[in-house]
């Protein structure tokens, strides 16, 4: 079972730290991810050790006509973290304000530039537990 929560600040992912935290306590079968969309803040996930208790992270930015701009730092940032401890994580989009900076071609930045264009999905088959 996946149990994912929605961050978009350093502020929302320190509050779901024991959230994350108390999931992974009930059972180590259960899997948890982070939609951190949209980023809005850079999170520095290396320094609350979240690569303890996040199997997975989706980062994007947000889309739409009152879209907020994605600092590209925030992506670098969960890339970094991701490879640093062997979590993956998933760039969905760049958001619109980055898309038009960008001269990308999909107005939400799905067209993501090579330099963040990480797609890495979680192996589904270690959250496999047998039934006794």
């Amino acid at each position: 079972i996946f149990f994912g929560i929605s961050v978009c600040t350093q502020r929302e992912a320190e509050k779901a730290r024991p959230i994350l935290q108390a999931i992974k306590t009930l059972s180590p079968a259960f899997k948890t991810w982070i939609s951190y969309e949209p980023a809005l803040d850079i999170v520095i996930w290396s320094l609350a050790g979240y690569h303890t208790m996040v199997d997975w992270v989706v980062v994007g930015g947000e889309s739409g006509p009152s879209a907020r701009r994605m600092n590209e730092q925030s992506i670098v940032n969960t890339i970094a973290f991701g490879k640093q401890f062997g979590v993956p994580v998933y760039v969905k989009q760049m958001g619109s304000v980055l898309a038009k900076e960008m001269g990308l071609k999909d107005s939400k930045g799905h067209d993501v530039p090579e330099e963040f264009l990480v797609r890495q999905l979680p192996d589904v088959s270690k959250s496999y537990v047998p039934w006794k």
